[in-house]
């Protein structure tokens, strides 16, 4: 290896080391001070949450930390833990402080905080001795005395609490139980009846409604009814009007032709003699016609003797050559057949009540 690598190695390696001392120093800083401390011996009755390096303030201001914690073997001390701790030498603490162990946070944490009146601090000059000799008593925390005080009345209560006052404790919770459960059944018994409520409002405000426009609607009518009897009084008016005035102009035309409607009676009283006469002539059966509306055998006779000649008449009017040649034998049966379907026709008819009506002729049969 030739020197400059040598070298080069060596200065590295001094680079390093400089750089992890450097690293180590800044780490140690806050552990290596040049400040003068001097130690004060705290006694507790218990030491919850402290521990070595906790620390220690003045008026909220941090003066020191926590060196070291120890049961106490002493009966006669004044606490049963006893915590050294070093206090900076510029801090001074009068002998009034009071010392309290103190707990903050969720996990317990605790300190020892001095207390100090400012106003006596300036009247006395009495500090605590910087030599080591010096001892304090610290007061129980808010959380150790909130826990004795709880424990106290926790005790009182057990204390008070008989199995009377147990029994009547449970009947008492149980009826504010059932209570609690009334109540819930009541406020939903409650809120029911009050949708109902809302609902039934509702109801009524949309029948009021239909009722205002019923209202309306009939006020329409009502005012078409009293325009509509208007007309009909000025139209019964004018009604009225003509008929009086076609009274007076009947009454006018009798007056006027009154010897002319004389004349008219006249001639009708002698048309009903006329037909007077003509209906007894025919009860009596004089005459053709009476003997027709009499006599049912004369009356058949003509109907035969009528549907002969429609016979007769549709088949010349069919094949005239039978004028000059006569019919043939299928003619002949078929004019007969004719003639039969036409008379018992009429006879059905005549029981029947019906008016004999001639009935449409069968075609006539092929040549």
């Amino acid at each position: 290896m030739r020197p400059v690598q040598k070298l080069e190695i060596k200065v590295g390696l001094l680079i390093v080391v400089a750089i992890v001392a450097t690293i180590a120093m800044i780490l140690l800083s806050d552990k290596i001070t040049l400040e003068r401390n001097y130690r004060l011996s705290v006694y507790l009755t218990d030491a919850g949450g402290l521990r070595i390096e906790s620390p220690v303030t003045l008026s909220g201001i941090t003066i020191g930390a926590v060196e070291s914690i120890s049961a106490v073997d002493n009966p006669s001390a004044p606490g049963a833990i006893r915590a050294i701790v070093k206090i900076k030498s510029s801090a001074d603490i009068p002998q009034q402080a009071s010392v309290s162990l103190v707990t903050s946070g969720l996990f317990g944490d605790a300190s020892l905080a001095f207390n100090d009146d400012p106003m006596l601090h300036k009247k006395t000059d009495r500090l605590l001795a910087k030599d080591g000799t010096a001892s304090v008593v610290a007061m129980p925390g808010f959380f150790d005395e909130a826990s004795a005080q709880a424990k106290s009345i926790l005790k009182s209560v057990n204390q008070l609490i008989t199995p009377e006052s147990a029994a009547d404790a449970k009947r008492l919770v149980k009826n504010a139980a059932d209570l609690t459960g009334e109540g819930a059944e009541l406020a939903k018994t409650l809120n029911g009846q009050r949708e109902r409520m809302v609902t039934i409002l509702a109801n009524l405000e949309a029948t009021s409604a239909s009722l205002r426009s019923s209202a309306t609607k009939l006020d329409t009518v009502l005012d078409k009814v009293d325009g509509t009897l208007g007309r009909v009084d000025t139209r019964s008016a004018q009604i009225l009007a003509s008929i009086a005035s076609a009274a007076d102009s009947i009454d006018q035309t009798v007056k006027t032709n009154a010897a002319n409607v004389a004349e008219v009676l006249v001639n009708l009283r002698a048309a009903s003699a006329s037909a007077a006469k003509v209906l007894a002539t025919i009860d009596h059966g004089d005459g053709i016609i009476s003997r027709l509306l009499i006599d049912p055998v004369l009356a058949k006779r003509i109907d035969d003797t009528t549907v002969d000649l429609a016979v007769t008449a549709k088949r010349i009017a069919d094949s005239p050559s039978t004028v000059v040649w006569g019919a043939s034998r299928s003619e002949r049966k078929a004019d007969q057949a004719e003639r039969d379907r036409l008379k018992m026709q009429k006879a059905v008819n005549a029981d029947l009540g019906a008016p004999a009506t001639m009935p449409p002729a069968a075609p006539a049969p092929a040549k």
